[in-house]
């Protein structure tokens, strides 16, 4: 699965890392579409995945490097697609958006109908002020202005977005990307964005609560591969969350292991 300038393959995801396998099967199972430069999407109208992708790499991803603004993009997948939430839902009340679910029994490249997605970029002025998603206007505001321009919905922008920033760093999975995420209708519940400082019992409930298991989760956390952290500590605003931050591999996961009186990474 390769974005690439001759040939697209896009499908389903949340996309915060391994998003392309690991979310679209813990939300939606799907089919791999191989878009030609000839495709067009109603999803997308008056551009070609190509035009989209290749604009995008150029005006967003400064020609295509695994940098700040590709590392907000993933963790922007993820801060959107995790506003969801079962139990609210179950007790009567708006359970947020999520990500979307592709169509398991069509495998077609549409989103169900029922689901939202794209909230942090069109209640923006309300979502970005929860503490948690600190550190996400640049991101936010860059894919409204190229999401307009291009006439997407801010879900599939997300995720799109997400899936060419992971692309760009080396190692990476690709991920499956399909169009037609409807508009949100609300804003994302408050508190459902799990923080650095949780607990590990509370972590995994608010996972659960989305529909992820604990192997998802921890799946999920190779994101920080290609991590750098700004707001937990700034005064070391920037440090790596692993020794390896342009390279999307499993050293995250072997150094947070490891006790150094001189850390290199955060």
């Amino acid at each position: 699965m390769l974005l690439a300038k001759s040939k697209l393959k896009l499908g389903c995801g949340i996309a915060g890392v391994y998003l392309g396998s690991l979310i679209c099967s813990a939300l939606a199972a799907s089919t791999v579409l191989e878009l030609s430069e000839s495709y067009a999407d109603p999803a997308m109208p008056g551009h070609t995945p190509t035009q989209i992708l290749d604009d995008m790499q150029a005006n967003v991803f400064d020609g295509g490097r695994c940098g700040d603004q590709a590392r907000e993009a993933i963790r922007l997948t993820f801060h959107d697609g995790i506003g969801q939430s079962v139990s609210l839902r179950a007790s009567g009340h708006f359970g947020g958006g999520g990500a979307g679910e592709c169509d398991r029994q069509n495998a077609t490249s549409k989103v169900k109908p029922s689901s939202k997605d794209g909230s942090i970029i069109q209640f923006a002025s309300v979502e970005l002020a929860d503490p948690a998603n600190e550190g996400l206007d640049d991101i936010v505001y860059a894919l409204k202005i190229f999401a307009d321009s291009h006439d997407i919905s801010y879900g599939d922008m997300v995720q799109f977005a997400g899936a060419v920033a992971l692309s760009n760093c080396p190692g990476s999975p690709r991920l499956e990307f399909f169009a037609g995420r409807p508009k949100a209708i609300a804003p994302a519940p408050p508190r459902l964005i799990p923080s650095p400082s949780d607990s590990v019992e509370h972590i995994l409930a608010r996972m659960e609560d989305a529909g992820l298991s604990p192997e998802d989760t921890v799946a999920l956390l190779a994101a920080h591969s290609v991590a750098v952290q700004k707001t937990v500590d700034p005064s070391v605003s920037g440090m790596p969350l692993d020794s390896t931050p342009e390279a999307f591999d499993t050293q995250f996961y072997l150094e947070i292991t490891v006790v150094s009186d001189n850390p290199r990474h955060f």
